[in-house]
């Protein structure tokens, strides 16, 4: 049976190593969600998504217990997303475990682990050995049938010494942002958050995604209707206190989805969002 979302964005945590100027600067106290309420919010989530996406704001690979955060998905029987700037990936002993870890399927804690994104815009360049690490973390996750994205703005000089890295390995011209069979870069247009422009995009032409395909939790417990709503502004209620399903049956969250359906949005977050409208 088909559930009522896509997938749903749970931020385990709002901390992240890097400062890039294209992430929105979150207001909300730094924070870590824990292990327990993690469980709790992942027992709800299930009934209506198959897949959660660890992200909002925030690096999830921070997350000191990120290890059980898996493993809670993979007993719940949720799929996971990752997306991540793959910092602490490039750490030897972090890769390595993550690596040999989506090799198992039985016990593994990242067996659950579906996809994994790099966010590599944060990047002006990297070692040469740090395009192989991140190389062959691909290729051994394409061995188990994960599915890799590498994530560019443009056609910059790192996505092409990538590029020239896996056409050595394989030893064959890539002419398409297919690299193995569920290996891909990936070109996303680079975009302002909702809270970085004051500018009103105007009623009539603004469509969302938000509500339909997918909501968000952050790392607060707060549930919001929109990934992109990173600092809380359109809360729904906190579902270690309000059940979820309550939530998604309230007037705020009607109001919600239905000024979208006639094209007219009522909160103001959503007037100023450029991320997608028609």
């Amino acid at each position: 049976m088909t559930k009522r979302f896509k997938k749903i964005y749970i931020e385990i945590t709002n901390q992240c190593n890097f400062n890039c100027n294209f992430c929105p600067r979150t207001t909300r106290e730094a924070k870590e969600m824990s292990v327990i309420d993690f469980k709790n919010i992942a027992e709800q989530v299930k009934e209506f998504t198959d897949v959660v996406c660890l992200h909002v704001v925030g690096e999830p690979t921070l997350h000191t217990r990120f290890g059980e955060i898996l493993s809670i998905c993979q007993q719940v029987g949720l799929g996971v997303e990752l997306v991540t700037n793959g910092s602490v990936i490039l750490d030897k002993e972090f890769r390595k475990d993550l690596r040999n870890s989506l090799r198992n399927y039985t016990i593994n804690d990242a067996a659950a682990l579906d996809k994994i994104c790099f966010s590599l815009n944060a990047y002006d360049d990297l070692t040469n050995q740090q395009i192989e690490d991140f190389c062959l973390f691909a290729i051994s996750a394409s061995i188990v049938n994960k599915t890799v994205e590498f994530r560019f703005f443009e056609k910059n000089s790192l996505y092409k010494k990538m590029k020239a890295w896996f056409e050595q390995y394989l030893g064959k011209v890539i002419e398409s942002d297919k690299i193995l069979s569920n290996v891909y870069f990936r070109f996303i247009n680079k975009f302002l958050w909702p809270e970085q422009t004051a500018e009103t995009v105007g009623q009539e032409r603004t469509s969302c995604l938000g509500g339909k395909t997918h909501i968000a939790i952050l790392s607060n417990a707060q549930v919001v209707p929109c990934c992109l709503d990173s600092n809380g502004k359109l809360p729904l209620g906190n579902i270690l206190t309000t059940p979820l399903k309550h939530m998604l049956e309230s007037e705020k969250f009607k109001d919600f989805i239905n000024g979208f359906r006639i094209k007219k949005p009522k909160f103001e977050l959503c007037k100023t969002c450029k991320f997608y409208k028609k």
